[in-house]
């Protein structure tokens, strides 16, 4: 009660000062979800631009259920300092699916039948802004990509990057990597779940300085989707060997009927020499190795496969 008294008997000026004065006393606070820009003080740099996508879907999978709202933000940004430098243009529209919406996702994002009724999304303008992009972001590409790419090919073209993969949110502080937790810790609210919407929160944090690191966070993924990453599939591994293979962070492939794991190429060659030891009895041995990059992470088309023996890793 001390401090609400003493909030009481408080005066103030502005309410700046008020919000500055109850802050001193642990209150904390988050202002509606807003945007300021500082571009780069070189006039000379020369701009990319990055589309900031989110779309909205009739349920969680990728393979049977369908596109209802595609959002997009168009951003100018500096390649060299990461600066977000502003806004290009903004899309959003609804499309009818063609089958029901999930009662789970309307009271997820609160989209209808009747809402998208007839309705279908400009493939013109879509490919207009994808065509200008460098870079396509979304806060989960390996959801959002496998939706785009199945309604518009042109997707496939374009590098991905991921703010929910791509940054460490655990290393930078944070409890969860949701977007409108995120969001809240730096100090914005906002309603969240339409596709334009999540958009221009996903446009804030990208343009936050991160609590650890101290760099943008655009800087940090697309400094990580730059990576290229290689698939490591232990061929012809033994039955008994499952669970060391597993306790390694090996994942297992029903289809394919095999062990395999993402690595970045610095681990390549330690790994090979793991699987010798420890898989393979220290004879030689054939392993599959799938390059990824951002041009087919969080894709699923096929991407190729070598077949090589482990000791040319």
């Amino acid at each position: 009660m001390d401090k609400e008294n003493d909030v009481l008997k408080k005066t103030f000026s502005t309410t700046d000062e008020m919000l500055e004065f109850l802050r001193g006393k642990g209150y904390r606070f988050t202002t509606k979800l807003s945007m300021q820009f500082k571009p780069s003080p070189d006039k000379a740099a020369k701009l990319a631009k990055a589309l900031i996508v989110d779309t909205e879907t009739t349920g969680p999978d990728t393979a049977t259920d369908k596109l209802i709202e595609f959002g997009a933000i168009l951003v100018e940004y500096d390649p060299k300092t990461f600066l977000i430098h502003g806004i290009v243009d903004t899309f959003n529209e609804l499309e009818d699916p063609g089958m029901p919406i999930s009662p789970e996702a309307t009271k997820t994002n609160g989209i209808t039948d009747e809402m998208v009724a007839g309705k279908v999304i400009d493939n013109a303008k879509v490919e207009a802004l994808v065509n200008q992009a460098a870079i396509v972001t979304c806060h989960n590409s390996n959801f959002d990509r496998k939706i785009l790419e199945k309604r518009w090919p042109i997707f496939e073209t374009k590098p991905f990057a991921c703010s929910f993969k791509q940054i460490n949110w655990v290393e930078e502080g944070f409890g969860s990597a949701k977007l409108d937790y995120l969001l809240y810790k730096l100090g914005f609210h906002y309603e969240a779940h339409r596709a334009v919407v999540d958009c221009h929160a996903l446009l804030a944090l990208l343009n936050a300085d991160l609590p650890v690191s101290g760099k943008k966070a655009m800087q940090v993924m697309i400094e990580d989707a730059r990576l290229k990453e290689y698939d490591l599939a232990a061929l012809n591994s033994s039955f008994d060997s499952k669970d060391i293979l597993k306790k390694n962070g090996y994942y297992w492939d029903g289809d394919a009927k095999f062990w395999h794991k993402p690595l970045k190429e610095s681990e390549l060659k330690a790994e090979a020499e793991w699987l010798k030891a420890n898989v393979y009895g220290g004879k030689d041995y054939r392993v599959g190795v799938t390059e990824i990059d951002a041009y087919t992470r969080f894709s699923v088309r096929n991407k190729e496969t070598k077949v090589i023996n482990g000791s040319e890793l």
